[in-house]
């Protein structure tokens, strides 16, 4: 029996020294895509917005990558993501004018009001004024699905206008008991109301209590990844106003993806009570 006990300390090492040897190898990764890392490079080379985004999308396309391999966790994914998302919007490219789509509207008003005075000669007007109609609508079109791109390099644009929730009564009970618990709003909260915010039919916005933004963003962040809400739950609380900060400012878009970026690099104290009551929502 004693001869085992050395040929256990040595295969013991050698599953140590593997695993120092691949989190010395993923050491790399794991602090290049951190907010201070990108924003140092950004800062030391004195990079331009342009230079800036470039720098951004070539990190992005290296996280991609590594992403296929499987070298991080979700809840690291979740901490990236959120970086390269505020980076983006710190760094957002100034929207360019397109000139020459602005002569060409300039230029059909003029043949419009011609045509009325033309009176005969309106067949050969419209022969220039259809193209040129359909090249305005052409550029109008690529427009739209360009902003829609640099809105956090999301192709899609979400126009829900619910938060998506499907919640059943006794779910909504436990959530109003966690919130009214952790003193989340100005105000206590009954399951009605948590309804009507859900379905985004509030007629005023609900106040968040002092220093409980980042709450807010941990309890509906983690609402979204268990599938209770949608993922584009900031921009649908952000277009239906459904929130205000404690001195009554309406909160904005900016304003849910910094609190959800610090919830998720830094997680609130209650956030071990958070995920106890989540727990007790789980269907059976």
């Amino acid at each position: 029996m004693w001869v085992y006990i050395p040929l256990a300390f040595l295969l013991f090492g050698a599953a140590n020294i593997f695993r120092w040897f691949n989190c010395l190898c993923m050491l790399p990764y794991n602090f290049r895509f951190t907010p201070h890392y990108m924003q140092s490079v950004i800062k030391y080379n004195h990079m331009t917005v342009q230079q800036a985004n470039k720098y951004l999308d070539r990190q992005m396309e290296d996280y991609k990558k590594h992403l296929s391999y499987n070298h991080y966790s979700p809840r690291k994914c979740k901490s990236i993501e959120a970086t390269f998302e505020r980076l983006y919007a710190k760094y957002r490219l100034s929207e360019p004018t397109d000139t020459k789509h602005e002569a060409l509207i300039s230029g059909m008003s003029d043949i419009k009001g011609s045509v009325v005075q033309m009176g005969n000669t309106i067949t050969s007007v419209k022969s220039i004024v259809e193209p040129m109609a359909l090249y305005t609508e052409m550029k109008q079109q690529e427009e739209e699905e360009r902003k829609a791109r640099q809105s956090g390099r999301k192709t899609v644009v979400s126009m829900q206008q619910t938060l998506g929730s499907n919640f059943d009564d006794w779910q909504l009970d436990i959530l109003e008991e966690c919130i009214n618990e952790q003193r989340l709003f100005a105000e206590p909260v009954t399951p009605e109301l948590l309804e009507s915010l859900f379905n985004c039919k509030l007629e005023v916005p609900v106040r968040i209590n002092r220093n409980k933004n980042r709450l807010l963003a941990f309890l509906f962040s983690e609402l979204s990844y268990k599938n209770y809400i949608i993922a584009e739950w900031q921009s649908v609380c952000a277009r239906n106003n459904l929130f205000m900060s404690f001195k009554g400012k309406i909160l904005g878009q900016n304003d849910y993806s910094s609190a959800a970026f610090d919830a998720t690099e830094n997680p609130p104290k209650e956030s071990d009570t958070i995920h106890k009551y989540l727990k007790q929502m789980k269907r059976h």
